[in-house]
């Protein structure tokens, strides 16, 4: 195989493009999802849990500011408070930037998702070249339906 940059093969440089490629997929698929967001209010549900609720009204990136915002902790939404309290001390109540972290947010899941998703179906590959693909799709399906593996 002939080298490619630096020295490296260029299958590698194809495998490596091969593998981002889903990936970037989500990324653009995000971006394009949410491109007219910025400059959407904020509405619906964020009236009620921003806009008209005071204590994720931070005006700076202090313990006691942040604190206030998720209490209640481990119950309720307190994530999402925590995070609407260090957005509106960072930009007040402009959207533009609870539309960003929103959309930083959902791709960082998306990703998180296909890489689940990646290292469930490396190991059912690995399990079918060893032999045991049979085994290893029950094994999968139970999990996925709850059940415990005998």
């Amino acid at each position: 195989m002939p080298p490619g940059p630096a020295g490296a093969p260029a299958g590698g440089l194809r495998r490596a493009l091969r593998g981002a490629a889903p990936a970037l997929a989500i990324a653009v698929a995000g971006a394009a999802a949410y491109s007219g967001s910025p400059s959407v209010p904020l509405q619906f549900d964020d009236l009620p849990n921003i806009v008209d609720e005071p204590a994720v009204h931070a005006v700076d990136l202090s313990a006691s500011e942040l604190a206030r915002a998720v209490r209640g902790f481990p119950f309720g939404r307190w994530l999402a408070r925590g995070s609407f309290a260090v957005n509106h001390a960072v930009h007040g109540l402009r959207p533009a930037g609870y539309h960003a972290v929103n959309l930083a947010l959902h791709l960082a899941a998306a990703l998180l998702v296909l890489s689940v998703a990646r290292r469930i179906l490396d190991a059912l590959a690995r399990s079918a070249a060893a032999g045991e693909g049979g085994r290893a799709l029950a094994l999968a399906d139970e999990a996925a339906r709850g059940r415990a593996a005998a």
